[in-house]
Order: structure tokens, then C-alpha cells, then sequence
């Protein structure tokens, strides 16, 4: 084959590539956007929409599938967006408020700078998500999978992740204080920086994480697995530094 057959075939099977990559997107229910749009609309296939800045307080949309969905900068208050199927979504900025997202798939999510306090995120799977910069002041994330999350500066104050899945999540620098880690594994993960003064660690599995320039005072940790911890400058429960 000669080089400018080779090119012009290497062009068409990439044109063909393309064309059946557009053939495989999704396009969501005209109907279903509009029931979306009107408050309600269960167990609805909206997949790959875009809701960027759209203004939705309130809305229901149990067991819909949302994947891939655009809710940047989207008022979401009070929403129930429980038993969905929300892989891969992007709530960049969005407000969440309230919202119920209880046993939802957020798999590799975007949740950048969203606010959610007071949301309940029982049993959700957030495994790979980017929570950066997340507002979880007083949720309610019991038993959620956040293993290898992205929880950068996060605020979990007061927040309940008693049972959640932690392992290998990055928490360097996030706001745990007065939060309820009872029993949750967090198992290698990065709390260097982190806050958890008043924190409830009782029963958690921290072996092998690593809390340099932790803050741990008043902290309760009865019963909790430190084998291996990385200890740098952290302050302690009471008062002393330890691994300096």
C-alpha cells in the first residue's frame, strides 16, 4: 500500500469511528425532559441531558437514569434524586441543598465545589468521584462507598459517615470536625492536614493512613485500628504532638 493510500485509509476509518461513536449517544425522551421540567418524573430516561444553571428546587426523579447528565451551577434544593443512576454526572457548583440521593450511583462524579448540607447520601456509591472543595456540613453519608474519592478541603463537619468505605480516599486538608466516623474504614487514606477535632473515630479502621499535621484534639478513638498510621506533627486527642 503506498503512504497516501495508508493516510486516506487511515482518515476514513477515523471519519467511520466518529460516526459511530455519534450513533451510540444516547438521546433522552423529549417527554421525560418535560416531566423533569414540570417537577416530577420517576424512573425516566434522562440520560446525557444538560442542566447547566437550570433552576429545579424540589424536583423528584427516583430511580431516572441521569448518567452523564449536566447539572453545573443548578439549583437543586430539596431534590430527590434517590436510586439513580448518576455515573459519571457533573454537579460542579450545583446546589444540593437538602437533596436526597440515597442509594445513588455517583461513580466518578463530578461534584466540585457543590454545596449539599443537610443532604442525605445513605448507602450512595461514590467510588472515583472529584468531591473537591464539596460542602457535606451535616449530611448524612452512613454506609456510602467513597473509596478513592477526591475529598480535597472538603467540609464534613458534623457530618454521619458512620460504616461509609473510605479506603484510599484523599481527605488532605478536609473539615471532619465534630463528624461521626464510627466504624468507617478508612483504610490508607490521605487525612494529612486534615481537621478532626470532636470527631467520633471509635471503631474505624486507619491502618495505614496517614495524618501528618492532623488535628485530632478531642477526638474519641476507642476501639480504632492505627497500625502502620503515618504519624507527623499530629496533634492528638489530648493536647500532646506526636511524630515530630
Amino acid at each position: 500500500m503506498t503512504q497516501a493510500r495508508l493516510i486516506i485509509g487511515m482518515a476514513l476509518l477515523a471519519v467511520g469511528g466518529a460516526a459511530i461513536a455519534q450513533a451510540q449517544v444516547r438521546q433522552a425522551n423529549p417527554e421525560h425532559i418535560q416531566k423533569l421540567k414540570q417537577g416530577e418524573c420517576l424512573r425516566c430516561d434522562l440520560a446525557q441531558t444538560d442542566w447547566q444553571g437550570a433552576n429545579l428546587p424540589g424536583i423528584k426523579a427516583t430511580g431516572s437514569v441521569l448518567q452523564q447528565a449536566n447539572f453545573t451551577g443548578a439549583n437543586l434544593q430539596g431534590a430527590d434524586l434517590s436510586k439513580c443512576n448518576l455515573i459519571l454526572s457533573n454537579f460542579t457548583q450545583a446546589n444540593l441543598t437538602g437533596a436526597i440521593l440515597n442509594e445513588s450511583f455517583l461513580v466518578t462524579a463530578k461534584l466540585i465545589k457543590a454545596e449539599l448540607p443537610g443532604a442525605t447520601l445513605i448507602k450512595t456509591d461514590l467510588r472515583d468521584a472529584d468531591l473537591t472543595g464539596v460542602n457535606f456540613h451535616k449530611a448524612n453519608l452512613s454506609g456510602a462507598l467513597l473509596i478513592k474519592a477526591q475529598l480535597y478541603q472538603a467540609n464534613l463537619s458534623e457530618s454521619n459517615l458512620q460504616f461509609t468505605a473510605m479506603s484510599l480516599t484523599n481527605l488532605n486538608e478536609a473539615n471532619l470536625s465534630g463528624a461521626n466516623l464510627q466504624g468507617a474504614n478508612l483504610r490508607g487514606a490521605n487525612l494529612t492536614g486534615a481537621n478532626l477535632t470532636r470527631a467520633n473515630l471509635g471503631g474505624a479502621n486507619l491502618t495505614g493512613a496517614n495524618l501528618s499535621g492532623a488535628n485530632l484534639y478531642g477526638a474519641q478513638m476507642q476501639g480504632a485500628l492505627l497500625t502502620s498510621v503515618i504519624w507527623r506533627g499530629t496533634l492528638m486527642p489530648d493536647g500532646s504532638v506526636r511524630g515530630r
